[in-house]
């Protein structure tokens, strides 16, 4: 048989193993380009009563996806959220709902802000990362804070504290119902975020047992949400105001 004849399969065999080795390199350097970072924050909301402060807090996880940039302005870092509104127990069963915020990314990211500015950017997941255990920042009074006037009615739900859009001024309101639901000396005093090794915890399921019912739909039943709703902040709000991701 020719020599070169032999030589042939030879050098398709070095081929393919030089290539399945690259494959294997490339598949564990991948690991390191795209990987998932993860780390939990606790959000506890404190509420002025007369009886003094009552309190309430949910841990709550990011998870982070950093991948090489293919074009300049795009994001090196994705986040996803995990976890669950706060739930503050005023007096014997009579909850109130810190509930989760539309955009949930800036609540943490707001607390701490990056020095390197945008927090899809590796040096901010670096910075992120590197928050010592017991790092704590507060948020604004702008918090919004909600109830059921009937723990068992998703419709019941009514605003305590917080922005609400005015359509005919097209402008959002701050609104604070703390004394017209429980009298004097109720009101948000403090919301804080800090940074734990704590579970994420799974509160809120055991108090609106029927959240999970409402992920594609609205609090008042409807599919959509829609400006002509009677009942604006029920049509407004779904299960993902309370809870969101697989909370593993």
């Amino acid at each position: 048989m020719p020599e070169d004849v032999i030589r042939e399969p030879k050098k398709r065999f070095k081929k393919r193993y030089v290539a399945m080795l690259l494959l294997l390199v490339l598949v564990f350097s991948y690991k390191d380009f795209i990987f998932v970072s993860k780390w939990n924050y606790k959000v506890t909301v404190k509420i002025q009563t007369p009886d003094g402060l009552k309190s309430g807090y949910a841990v709550r996880q990011i998870r982070s996806r950093f991948s090489p940039e293919l074009l300049p302005e795009m994001s090196d870092v994705s986040y996803k959220f995990i976890g669950e509104a706060v739930a503050v127990d005023l007096d014997n069963g009579n909850y109130v709902f810190g509930i989760l915020p539309t955009e949930l990314q800036y609540e943490f990211f707001n607390a701490f802000p990056s020095p390197h500015g945008n927090s899809a950017h590796r040096k901010s997941l670096k910075y992120y990362r590197s928050l010592d255990i017991g790092s704590t920042a507060t948020l604004g009074d702008e918090y919004k804070i909600v109830r059921f006037n009937d723990l068992s009615n998703p419709a019941s739900v009514e605003l305590v504290s917080g922005y609400q859009f005015n359509p005919k001024t097209q402008k959002y309101d701050f609104i604070n119902n703390f004394d017209d639901f429980y009298g004097d000396e109720h009101d948000l005093k403090k919301v804080e975020v800090e940074v734990v090794r704590e579970s994420v915890t799974h509160q809120v399921s055991q108090i609106l047992p029927w959240i999970s019912d409402y992920y594609n739909q609205r609090l008042d039943g409807e599919r959509y949400g829609t400006i002509k709703a009677k009942n604006r902040l029920a049509n407004s709000l779904s299960s993902g105001a309370f809870k969101i991701g697989d909370q593993e």
